[in-house]
């Protein structure tokens, strides 16, 4: 989801799209009995400088059974 959302943030003019993933929170143990997604090591993880540097944030949130 986030990497089609960002192709269609590269395709406005004068728009770069950069994708980020935030920390983790829970640990190792409660990932692995929810069975999560593992994290994609390819996207870094954003800092507060990199956040409050952008001119503009789109957030995305998966659904898991319908809730966030």
């Amino acid at each position: 989801m986030a990497k089609r959302l960002k192709n269609d943030m590269d395709r406005v003019e004068g728009v770069e799209g950069v994708l980020y993933r935030v920390l983790e929170t829970l640990p190792i143990e409660v990932l692995n009995q929810m069975r999560a997604s593992p994290k994609d090591d390819a996207i870094p993880e954003i800092t507060m400088a990199e956040l409050t540097a952008a001119d503009g944030v789109l957030f995305g949130f998966p659904m898991r059974y319908g809730s966030m």
